[in-house]
């Protein structure tokens, strides 16, 4: 399986960090390839706050798949138990 096919796997179960991702799959050069599937409108990336309690508040970005992606996948589950 490709790194994009394990990335786009990965985010079928929720939003994760860039991070969390490359601890998931396994991806060496994940940021290159979340950036491709973000201009490709596959993903989609939201900046939010990960608390810290050593040094307060800091800026994250998850990523989680486009609503048109997740429609793909049910369609695709729902060929796959018919």
């Amino acid at each position: 399986m490709k790194p994009v096919e394990r990335i786009l796997e990965a985010l079928k179960q929720g939003s994760f960090t860039a991070k969390q991702l490359q601890q998931m799959t396994g991806s060496q050069n994940i940021h290159v390839i979340l950036n491709y599937l973000t201009k490709k409108n596959k993903i989609k990336k939201e900046k939010g706050q990960k608390n810290l309690e050593s040094s307060g508040p800091k800026a994250v970005y998850f990523y989680s798949l486009t609503a048109a992606e997740a429609v793909e996948t049910v369609a695709e589950t729902a060929n796959q138990d018919a």
